[in-house]
């Protein structure tokens, strides 16, 4: 009887010893697995995730000491930018593991299954990374580095506008005749005007953009002709309005190894009288473009960005005009370096290239100064050529550009020897 006795208390025993060492297997399993999924979350940046997972690991481990370490750098941690975090975290975890592995060493005999073995059984429970956090944090040494105004080859985003509000102060004493041959002009003229123009840019989609650049001019000229008298009363001539202006469209082609965007537009004569002086708003006579458009962003010591275009313009004939313009080949290059990350530094070389053979020449009267006060009629091409050099600096003002620059036109045939001062303000909406 005693030992019957003895051997139900025996086997009691032994159930009692097997049920409690099977749940703390399995606690200690599920403890892993969850502390692998706070590890998954707390790398990806992702903190409440992961401070959710620890907190479930010390409900079922409470003195597992790699959850607390990891429960203790989250409250640190929440108030640093993502750079610091993952820096923090890198270390963090490297210290975590070396301790885990310390205090954890197995037996030889121990086959307990892995936390990394249940997970990977695991498939379907696998922890998928958060939508909303960025898997990767873009330094400004990674991220393209875009032409802060006028985009030139860069397309505006879908649905973004870009405005650019440019003004410029243009003046000249001087111009190139058809020799290409700078003079003064005749009875110390000289001419002055200054402009505002309104240039849109929308994206219609990410390649395609709609562009609009409207130009308000008001344009003066003065001399110091003689009128038949022995002093000179001189002309003064103001013309106001708005000028010809552009409407067209830009479709990017592919942005690798570098962006490759083709432009077409159409200048439109803007509301005003061609018969009014000076002349400077246009003669209500059409182009049309075609335009290519490089650029390439890059890194050489500092951030620069690089652009080229060139093409074609078709100078259209216009009924009430003698003469017809000659047709053009537009070309521009620009190239901007950033030392600071709101300044950029911009050089430019920007013209055309006249085509003498597609225009009409038109006759006119030129006073031939051989001493004797002859006139002559002569052939006066209708052929323009210039090239302008600008340079200057641009600001990057929460989320504003400001440009600040200075131009000349160093060389040209039948066009002015100007100067210019430009100011504009653009952004992104």
């Amino acid at each position: 009887m005693n030992k019957r006795i003895i051997l139900a208390i025996f086997l009691l025993a032994i159930y009692f010893i097997l049920n409690n060492s099977q749940d703390a297997c399995a606690q200690t399993m599920a403890g892993e697995y969850l502390l692998e999924l706070g590890k998954t979350s707390f790398k990806q940046g992702d903190l409440e995730s992961a401070k959710a997972e620890f907190n479930k690991v010390l409900l079922i481990l409470p003195n597992n000491k790699e959850a607390n370490a990891y429960l203790k750098l989250i409250s640190v941690k929440k108030n640093e930018s993502i750079s610091q975090r993952k820096i923090a975290i890198a270390d963090e975890l490297n210290n975590s593991e070396e301790k885990f592995q310390k205090t954890q060493v197995p037996s030889k005999g121990d086959k307990t299954p892995k936390a990394k073995d249940f997970a990977s059984s695991q498939k379907d429970k696998t922890v998928k990374p958060n939508p909303q956090q960025p898997s990767e944090e873009k330094t400004p040494e990674a991220s393209d580095f875009m032409p802060p105004a006028e985009k030139g080859a860069w397309t505006i985003p879908k649905g973004k506008l870009y405005l650019e509000v440019y003004s410029k102060y243009f003046w000249h004493e001087r111009y190139f005749d058809d020799k290409k041959h700078k003079k003064m002009w005749e009875n110390s003229g000289r001419y002055h005007e200054k402009r505002i123009e309104f240039k849109f840019e929308y994206g219609i989609t990410n390649k395609l953009t709609a562009l609009a650049y409207l130009p308000y001019v008001q344009a003066t000229w003065k001399d110091d002709a003689f009128n038949g008298a022995t002093v000179p009363s001189g002309h003064h001539f103001r013309n106001r309005g708005l000028a010809d202006y552009w409407l067209g469209f830009k479709y990017n082609l592919f942005e690798n190894p570098f962006v490759f965007t083709i432009m077409i537009r159409t200048k439109v004569p803007g509301n005003y009288n061609p018969n009014n002086q000076p002349a400077a708003l246009g003669h209500r006579q059409v182009d049309e473009e075609l335009r290519l458009m490089f650029g390439k962003s890059f890194k050489f010591f500092l951030p620069m960005y690089s652009k080229f275009e060139t093409g074609y313009r078709w100078r259209m004939d216009h009924p009430n005009r003698n003469d017809v313009p000659a047709d053009q080949v537009p070309y521009f290059f620009e190239l901007g370096i950033s030392p600071l990350n709101w300044l950029v530094l911009k050089t430019t070389l920007d013209g055309v290239q006249g085509i003498r053979s597609t225009g009409k020449e038109t006759l006119t009267w030129k006073f031939n100064d051989d001493g004797q006060g002859n006139w002559q009629q002569v052939a006066i091409g209708t052929d323009e050529s210039y090239t302008k050099w600008t340079t200057g600096f641009v600001f990057k003002l929460k989320g504003f550009n400001i440009e600040t620059s200075y131009g000349k036109t160093f060389r040209g045939k039948n066009t002015s020897a100007a100067k210019e001062m430009i100011l504009s303000l653009s952004y992104l909406f």
